[in-house]
């Protein structure tokens, strides 16, 4: 039964989100589909919570960089120490979900500035030359900064994601989030069990056409089927 109550904020945190993907969905289990008003505003607090808590570590971020790295020649180990941290950041908006474009945009400009500065501060010094490929290899990973909602909400310690509701998750998501988590999916020899997951559902749930032409399901089942 419809719940008329529930109030659904424009640009929704993780646990929210998940709260949306859940509700009223056949591909989640029966028990799974239902959400009431209690548990709305619990997720809408903890993601209140979490946004603004990011919020100020990023801000405060940019005067300890500025006091940290001004007036002084910078080592490889300041420079690395920053990149990491600040990549971190940019992770942890997927995990966090809901507005954080402007935040994202400020983090990545960072990450791009002291990409280059670490490039030309280890020219000369080997050891550091190889620290430096291997972090690089870690933050891009082949995908530019990507960031991942599903693969990063999914795999956060606290996720609202439980083992169940990982394949109806991975299926209402939208084309590009599931073209993009395919690779990481077949990297870490999991998709083949998602993809028997998917078979499963498919087979075992009733979806209206109209609910198939919403979520875009052919088109997905096709993408999956063919990475």
């Amino acid at each position: 039964m419809k719940n008329t109550n529930l109030r659904w904020t424009m640009f929704p945190g993780c646990y929210e989100y998940h709260l949306r993907c859940r509700y009223e969905n056949p591909l989640f289990p029966a028990h799974r589909r239902q959400v009431n008003e209690t548990e709305l505003e619990e997720a809408q607090q903890k993601d209140v919570a979490e946004n603004q808590q990011f919020k100020k570590q990023v801000y405060d971020l940019l005067p300890e960089m500025q006091t940290s790295l001004a007036g002084k020649q910078q080592t490889v180990n300041d420079l690395l120490e920053f990149h990491r941290r600040i990549y971190d950041l940019i992770e942890r908006t997927g995990e966090i979900g809901g507005n954080l474009a402007e935040e994202r945009t400020i983090l990545t400009r960072l990450f791009v500035a002291l990409d280059e500065d670490a490039k030309n501060s280890v020219a000369v010094n080997n050891e550091a030359v190889e620290s430096l490929k291997k972090l690089r290899e870690h933050l891009h990973g082949g995908v530019q900064m990507q960031v991942n909602n599903f693969l990063a909400q999914m795999s956060r310690k606290d996720s609202p994601v439980l083992s169940e509701d990982v394949v109806p998750r991975f299926l209402t998501e939208d084309i590009e989030t599931i073209k993009s988590a395919l690779p990481y999916l077949k990297q870490s020899g999991v998709l083949e069990t998602l993809r028997k997951g998917v078979t499963e559902i498919i087979a075992s749930t009733i979806v209206s056409d109209t609910t198939r032409d919403v979520l875009k399901l052919e088109d997905k089942l096709k993408l999956i089927s063919s990475e």
